[in-house]
């Protein structure tokens, strides 16, 4: 029987256990936060952690997060300095303000209450229902473990997920390298190897069609992903032959020769004889 994550009441360093057990369900990305130039994909990571940790309140809300930053930094497998940019990014203020609070308690030198603001479900905006247990696949620092993601591949995994969802139920969708760029605000040529990574890890399959174009599909359950990854560790990444219609008849190519009805062709001094003269 499968075992569902029941949220704790307060969420803190000890109470995580291993530090690379978390929580399940789906963690409800901002479109807009995905998109943005001015936050890294460690920041959306980052925020998607604060979220999944704050705590329900007794008045139906949600309370700040007691997460220490040693402890995000070791689930993401990275430094805290390259935490603390990363939650700076989300405290500065923006057109609709910033994506993250933080408090100090009395008696505390440092803020370790975290609430991630911007939340979907208060402000009616576009999201992206990633599946929490891939946050466990993330590892912003060097010498990624075998299995692992960086935070920039999940990052454009939250946009194709978002993608995949955009009519209701997820369906695969087309699209080409420029077009998945863009909705990370990254170039082609840096968002090939965020791509390469899902495809990998199985998070994504993508088939490569004629014109550029890539037909992708999400893996939203660790199943699906572990054998698309071992699917694509075999045979590598799926082609298809160009589309042929019947009835599109290919044009005609003009003969190098005449039909004619006589005997042979040219003038009549090129014409050979056919009788011999008297």
């Amino acid at each position: 029987m499968k075992q569902t994550f029941r949220r704790p009441t307060t969420w803190t360093a000890d109470d995580a256990g291993d530090p690379r057990q978390g929580p399940r369900g789906h963690v409800q990305i901002p479109r807009s936060l995905i998109s943005s130039p001015d936050h890294s994909g460690l920041a959306v990571w980052t925020w998607a952690m604060y979220e999944t940790l704050m705590p329900h309140g007794l008045d139906g809300g949600r309370a700040p997060a007691i997460a220490r930053r040693h402890f995000l930094a070791e689930r993401a497998g990275t430094s805290t300095t390259a935490l603390d940019d990363a939650r700076r990014q989300l405290l500065a203020p923006t057109t609709d303000g910033p994506y993250l609070s933080g408090s100090t308690p009395r008696g505390a030198k440092r803020s370790v209450l975290h609430a991630a603001l911007r939340r979907p479900r208060e402000t009616g905006e576009g999201y992206a229902p990633v599946p929490a247990w891939t946050l466990d696949m993330v590892w912003a620092g060097r010498r990624r473990p075998a299995g692992t993601i960086s935070a920039e591949a999940w990052r454009l995994y939250t946009a194709a997920v978002d993608r995949a969802h955009r009519n209701g139920k997820p369906r695969p969708f087309d699209a080409t390298m420029a077009r998945l760029a863009a909705a990370v605000n990254a170039s082609q040529a840096t968002a090939r190897r965020p791509l390469a990574e899902l495809e990998t890890a199985g998070l994504i399959e993508a088939t490569a069609r004629p014109g550029g174009w890539l037909s992708i599909r999400v893996a939203l359950e660790e199943e699906d992903a572990t054998q698309t990854a071992e699917h694509y560790a075999t045979h590598g990444r799926h082609h298809t032959a160009p589309h042929s219609n019947p009835a599109h008849i290919a044009a005609l190519t003009r003969s190098r020769t005449r039909h004619t009805p006589l005997a042979a062709t040219g003038t009549p001094q090129e014409t050979p004889l056919t009788y011999a003269p008297p």
